[in-house]
């Protein structure tokens, strides 16, 4: 029986499940993988390869990293291999219409939400932001506009108190095992979801500056969907006294409203910052210029914020 020919767009560590099931079925050939260009990384510029070079270079699979996806290099290369599916998982170009016609089969690309909700790039944060319920997977057709094409498959996961690290690599996983599903059984999908364009929502690219927060402006529930949303990268940050304040670990908390929107308390070596409405302890933090420190340490040299207004 001749194998499933596929080739793989991939990048990030979300698309690490998805390859590495597609490399260990029985059934499945992975033809080559193409993924983005190294990238200078850190102070030092280090270049770094990105992670699914890493896992494609473990399994020995031929890997390709064009500047330009649409180069007519890379189309030929694919037009030589004749694969079945063309799969795609957070590759990071655009795949332009000469793309549409190399798959025998389809182009699946999996997206990290119930389309047609979150088309775009930030569905796993957005849907935090939002504080919704549920989210999921969408194993769709990938076809002329972004996000709209045909939705093979979607299987659904809880949020809860997830931050955008943990779900996102739950989301991973499933949307592995959902890619796997779609493409061994492919036939059986006879009547895709068609999306409907009126139904859809959109999400923003998000930038280092999306992480700012206003104690005076929103609620203990809204900053802690933000620093869920946003843990790690690009994190949340406010302003004391001119300065940035980058607050890395934070938590809702019983105290009562103390004070005015953004005034800070020190209370047996722990920090409290007043909401537009509710209390916030902060655990973890960093002062602009200084280092990462838990909240007895930010106290102990930085006595002169108590009862300040954060920004």
């Amino acid at each position: 029986m001749n194998k499933i020919k596929i080739v793989f767009l991939g990048t990030p560590e979300f698309a690490i499940p998805s390859l590495k099931l597609l490399l260990e079925h029985p059934s499945i050939e992975v033809s080559f993988v193409v993924t983005q260009p190294d990238k200078p990384v850190g102070r030092n510029a280090v270049m770094t390869p990105p992670p699914i070079k890493v896992i494609a270079q473990q399994s020995n699979v031929t890997i390709v990293q064009p500047d330009n996806v649409n180069s007519d290099n890379v189309v030929d290369m694919v037009k030589a291999v004749d694969p079945d599916f063309i799969i795609v998982v957070a590759y990071g170009q655009i795949l332009k219409d000469k793309w549409l016609s190399l798959a025998k089969k389809e182009i699946l690309n999996l997206h990290a939400s119930l389309l047609p909700k979150y088309r775009g790039a930030s569905p796993i944060q957005s849907a935090i932001l939002d504080g919704c319920e549920k989210t999921g997977v969408s194993v769709m057709g990938v076809r002329q506009k972004m996000d709209n094409g045909p939705v093979y498959t979607v299987r659904e996961v809880i949020i809860g108190d997830k931050n955008a690290i943990s779900l996102s690599e739950e989301l991973a996983r499933v949307g592995a095992e959902l890619i796997i599903d779609a493409i061994i059984n492919f036939g059986a999908f006879k009547q895709p979801m068609v999306q409907k364009d009126s139904d859809a929502t959109y999400c923003k690219k998000i930038d280092r500056a999306s992480g700012e927060i206003s104690f005076a402006n929103m609620d203990s529930d809204e900053i802690i969907r933000r620093y869920r949303a946003f843990y790690r990268w690009p994190g949340i940050f406010t302003r004391i006294s001119g300065k940035r304040l980058i607050l890395h670990e934070i938590s809702k908390c019983s105290l009562s409203d103390f004070g005015k929107a953004g005034e800070v308390k020190f209370d047996n070596n722990k920090i409290y910052i007043q909401s537009k409405n509710g209390v916030l302890e902060i655990r973890r933090l960093q002062l602009e210029g200084k280092k990462e420190m838990d909240a007895k340490s930010f106290i102990a040299g930085n006595g002169r914020f108590s009862s300040q207004v954060v920004e």
